[in-house]
């Protein structure tokens, strides 16, 4: 996976915990993602879990949270 792609995953994450009332197809979009639906094959690809089921999923803390990209930290 290209750096820029994992960039914009990481910040969609951050965007996921900390932003609960924005549309996740507005994340999608605000991260650079053509479509929702790249947004969510590339997250569920990396995360293990849709968007929807991460922000569902509250997690904010445990190695859950860890960065999906290693390296960087939020």
């Amino acid at each position: 996976m290209g750096r820029l792609r994992s960039l914009r995953l990481e910040r969609a994450r951050v965007m996921l915990r900390t932003q609960p009332g924005k549309r996740i197809s507005t994340i999608a979009q605000e991260t650079g993602f053509s479509s929702s639906v790249q947004f969510y094959r590339a997250f569920r690809t990396v995360a293990g879990m849709t968007p929807s089921e991460y922000r569902e999923a509250g997690i904010t803390e445990g190695p859950a949270a860890a960065p999906i990209v290693p390296g960087l930290e939020t």
